[in-house]
């Protein structure tokens, strides 16, 4: 563990009851507590990803998951707000000019980020005016500053009747304070309802110069940070849902090995634990997830160790990072839910039952579309046509 994981998991580890003891008020809300937010705070994770220069930790993929794992065990929706706050500084900190940086990380912000664009900018003198609607805003309800995604006012972009590929137009990413976003109250979600990922609206917002910059791909000048700001989009956003899906799925399993030494409800009848089919079943899921976590460290060592090297990484590597991201989340999932279906009503219905709350969680992480199995797919096709298979 080196100096920064070090430093984390312990800010983690102090402000880890809060994070338990909140879940439940969590979900009710249908975002976090205040409680919640502030222990979130006092950990300094919404760094985990800024530039050096910006007082972040610009941390390595490998820490990075297992700083995010760690949160995401505690508190599942505090997990997923968590990495949101960490890309968003990953975002702003390496995009916006000198002068903002020093504006927008003078006190260390708390910043949520949607990387959909869901609106669009029109130049004026001095920066640029923002107006659109936005889903998914996780986390955005106590953030300082949101990073919001728009299409580019610049000419040569598709008309209006044509169907458009975001990837192969022109964007700006906006760094906007919250006074000018309208939160929309529309989270009613089975799945992460702690997350508050309602919508957000924005009515002509002034963006002034340098709070702003131009994209295409999902790639864009990088002003400032290390190795880490210099990696594709698809490959900077896997150590954060592999360590949200670990995470989880291992609370789910110390969850239910918990409540299989509890005695059943039928007199007489033996504890869980000692079912040989129960035993097998949770044998198999502790050592699936074992696997799974190594591959993801694998992967991203191996990630690391090209991108640090200074070297670009290829197609195959890119995309067997989106399609270790969707199969280890869907393999977590799965190996919860075998488990789970044998621990009972009493274990598993009620809603201050965390496994209710890990399983169900898990099932909304496969429903991201960094969980779509089309990632899958194309590694699949890379292989097939020849391409690298390497562990690592």
């Amino acid at each position: 563990m080196d100096e920064v994981e070090s430093e984390l998991f312990d800010a983690i580890d102090r402000v880890t009851p809060v994070l338990m003891e909140q879940a439940a008020e969590d979900d009710a809300g249908r975002t976090l507590s205040a409680r919640t937010v502030e222990a979130l705070r006092e950990t300094r994770v919404c760094m985990l990803k800024a530039p050096v220069e910006v007082g972040g930790y610009d941390a390595d993929p490998m820490s990075q998951l297992r700083v995010l794992e760690k949160i995401a065990y505690a508190n599942p929706a505090a997990g997923w707000v968590a990495f949101v706050h960490a890309d968003a500084g990953w975002l702003a900190g390496s995009g916006v000019s000198d002068e903002a940086a020093k504006v927008i990380f003078a006190s260390e912000p708390v910043m949520a980020g949607i990387g959909m664009p869901g609106g669009a900018v029109r130049r004026v003198d001095g920066g640029y005016r923002l107006s659109g609607r936005w889903a998914y805003g996780s986390g955005s309800r106590h953030a300082d500053f949101v990073v919001l995604h728009a299409l580019d006012d610049v000419s040569g972009q598709p008309g209006g009747s044509e169907p458009t590929d975001f990837l192969q137009v022109k964007t700006r990413w906006t760094v906007v304070p919250a006074s000018d976003i309208k939160f929309i109250d529309n989270w009613y979600a089975a799945h992460l309802p702690g997350t508050g990922s309602g919508d957000l609206e924005v009515d002509d917002a002034f963006v002034p110069e340098g709070y702003s910059f131009p994209a295409q791909g999902l790639r864009w000048e990088v002003q400032r940070g290390g190795v880490s700001h210099h990696l594709p989009m698809q490959v900077n956003i896997a150590p954060e849902h592999l360590g949200f899906a670990l995470g989880l799925a291992r609370r789910a399993l110390d969850e239910a090995r918990t409540a299989s030494t509890r005695p059943r409800s039928v007199p007489g009848s033996p504890v869980l634990a000692d079912r040989g089919a129960f035993q097998l079943e949770f044998g198999r899921a502790d050592l699936e997830l074992v696997a799974v976590r190594q591959l993801s460290l694998a992967v991203l060592e191996r990630i690391w160790a090209i991108a640090s090297a200074g070297a670009e990484l290829d197609a195959v590597t890119v995309a067997k990072s989106a399609a270790t991201v969707s199969y280890v989340t869907q393999a977590c999932c799965e190996l919860a839910l075998r488990v789970h279906r044998y621990l009972g009503s009493k274990a598993t219905l009620p809603l201050e039952q965390p496994i209710q709350r890990v399983v169900r969680d898990l099932i909304g992480a496969t429903q991201h579309i960094a969980a779509d199995g089309r990632s899958i797919e194309d590694y699949a096709q890379h292989v097939l046509k020849g391409g690298s298979v390497s562990a690592k």
